[in-house]
């Protein structure tokens, strides 16, 4: 067998040949966190570090589910605004108001995007939101 036969080398196209060159978890989680830096092309980075674009999207995909191991990426949190729905406190605290007044969840997007759920679904409808987004 000859040595460099085991070597990878590139055709005319630039396509590799030769052995796949293995890469650890922690390797993997590097260049996904560069991928995923604002600003950042995926072909780009794939193309820096001699993998095919495809790949890098399948291993972004496995960070983002947590399945590529341990992160440093920081918890996808959203910043919570708690507001008062009565601007007056002293008519807000009266008790025959408050015994009827029913739960209302409000979120508002830095879109612009406002949801307003009032009653006892809004509870329910509150849980659901905080279990999806922690999910992420």
């Amino acid at each position: 067998m000859d040595a460099n036969s085991s070597m990878s080398t590139t055709d005319i196209l630039g396509r590799r040949s030769g052995p796949r060159r293995r890469r650890s978890e922690a390797e993997k989680r590097k260049i996904v966190e560069e991928a995923l830096q604002p600003g950042a092309s995926v072909a780009l980075v794939a193309r820096r570090h001699d993998l095919n674009a495809n790949v890098l999207f399948i291993w972004r995909r496995k960070y983002l589910k947590g399945q590529l191991g341990e992160s440093n990426r920081p918890t996808g949190l959203i910043p919570v605004k708690m507001i008062s729905s009565d601007p007056d406190p002293v008519a807000a605290a009266s008790p025959t108001e408050s015994a009827s007044t029913a739960p209302v969840v409000e979120l508002k997007t830095t879109t612009g995007v406002q949801l307003r759920i009032t009653g006892d679904l809004a509870r329910e409808a509150l849980r659901e939101i905080i279990a999806h987004v922690l999910a992420r």
